[in-house]
């Protein structure tokens, strides 16, 4: 009898029929983090799940509703998107851009990212992200051939994009097409960027004619008491609006995702509806029908986008706490958002014995951080992702939190049954998420490093 081996034909596993440059890029750090959850689950070991950013709470019943009783729908739409769906999402979005959005203006695509992969291959010009940013900003633009420029952003426990910086890359860039891409709230570090911040942002990039893609992905979770602020109300002429429904929608295998582009920039709308009907031919029609109820302006809605945000903010607040009083250095409270936290472990009193444990391994091709983050989820179960792929130093002991891991469509039923939003309301709703908590504090004040 043959052998598995002898059964797989010889060219399975001769990686020259793939362009040499498309092997230098790994699976994104991101899915290799949720895979390897699910994996380990499967497998009967518990997990805490804090390495995978996917929302805590399902679509809104309405939506669902909507997607059943479209289901039947099976023609091809319009490539840049259900008109009706585009209608809506313009006229939800005037709010934060301050000026009217026209239908035409908006182009719906099959996720946020894909949209934001579009761009990047469509666009001619350079690549300018804060230095922590989302991990496939970079990935993206080297596959479309773009060169990419950092901008710091961190310093000690904050989000502090360096506008001088900017500045001067921009001075130096002179003459090239740029685009600044911004997400805020931020990812990794659930920070989201002031008023007066982006109208910096916004001067800098008037003045060297640079482009903004404004990925607010998280809008609807910005803590913030006045709400989200989009650059795009200070710089309308030539800031692209990036968003979609899988975090603040609750979404996110919906695949749905959408970009506002100034009127003034048809060629980029064109371009994009090219390249998508060469690509996807567009989004599914069923779910664009059942999105256009997640932006329609009802009690229902108004409901959902207020107590999800509660919730978080409530846990965000916890975790903070938490971790603070442990002595572990993170996010600081302010202006936050989202479901995110950074952790700089690089001080603490186990670094030193990571750091022997380090110089003793055999496999140089693993990076401190790397090795970390394998030992806590193999000893402990506890995942989280090395904050390295969010562009930090893998040096230092940067780990990026989520804590979303929880059934929130749970607890928006108990809050719709009349129970209040207490942080021992959501300490008795999310038990195994402060149990991992724990577990995490004590790995890093109490566990000794085995050599």
């Amino acid at each position: 009898m043959q052998t598995e081996d002898q059964m797989i034909p010889t060219d399975a596993k001769d990686d020259s029929i793939i362009k040499p440059f498309i092997l230098e890029f790994p699976l994104s750090p991101i899915f290799e983090m949720n895979q390897l959850q699910q994996k380990l689950i499967a497998d009967g070991k518990k997990i805490y799940k804090f390495g995978f950013g996917q929302s805590p709470f399902g679509p809104p019943k309405c939506m669902i509703d909507e997607l059943a009783a479209h289901a039947h729908e099976k023609d091809y739409l319009h490539v840049q998107g259900l008109l009706p769906l585009r209608q809506e999402i313009a006229r939800f979005y005037e709010k934060y851009t301050k000026y009217p959005i026209s239908p035409e203006n908006v182009v719906v695509g099959p996720g946020s990212i894909e949209n934001l992969f579009v761009f990047q291959q469509v666009f001619n010009g350079n690549l300018i992200t804060p230095n922590p940013t989302w991990v496939s900003y970079g990935p993206q633009a080297k596959l479309a051939g773009n060169k990419h420029y950092w901008i710091e952003a961190y310093k000690d426990g904050e989000f502090e994009f360096n506008c001088q910086q900017f500045d001067e890359t921009l001075t130096k860039l002179a003459g090239q097409k740029n685009y600044l891409f911004l997400t805020y709230p931020n990812n990794p570090m659930g920070i989201t960027i002031g008023r007066e911040k982006l109208k910096e942002i916004a001067s800098i990039a008037r003045r060297h004619g640079c482009y903004v893609v404004s990925d607010e992905i998280y809008s609807e979770q910005s803590f913030i008491e006045e709400g989200h602020t989009s650059i795009s109300e200070f710089y309308p002429e030539r800031t692209i609006v990036s968003n979609g429904i899988s975090k603040w929608l609750g979404a996110g295998g919906w695949r749905i995702g959408f970009f506002i582009v100034p009127s003034g920039m048809r060629p980029l709308i064109d371009a994009m509806n090219m390249y998508n009907s060469e690509m996807c031919s567009g989004v599914a029609s069923p779910i664009q029908y059942g999105t256009v109820k997640g932006f329609e302006d009802t009690q229902e809605m108004t409901d959902y986008f207020a107590n999800t945000k509660k919730i978080l903010l409530t846990l965000s607040t916890m975790f903070r706490r938490t971790l603070d009083e442990a002595g572990i250095v993170c996010t600081k409270t302010g202006e936050l958002g989202s479901y995110y936290i950074l952790l700089d472990f690089t001080n603490q009193p186990k670094t030193a014995a990571l750091k022997a444990k380090f110089e003793k391994l055999d496999d140089k091709n693993i990076t401190i951080s790397r090795m970390v983050q394998d030992m806590m989820i193999e000893e402990d179960g506890v995942a989280m992702l090395a904050a390295s792929a969010f562009g930090l130093p893998e040096d230092r002991l940067f780990f990026r939190l989520s804590f979303a891991d929880f059934h929130g469509d749970t607890l928006l039923a108990k809050v719709a049954a009349g129970e209040e939003i207490t942080e021992e309301f959501c300490l008795s709703n999310c038990a195994t998420m402060f149990e991992g908590l724990q577990v995490l504090i004590k790995w890093w004040t109490e566990k000794e490093v085995v050599a």
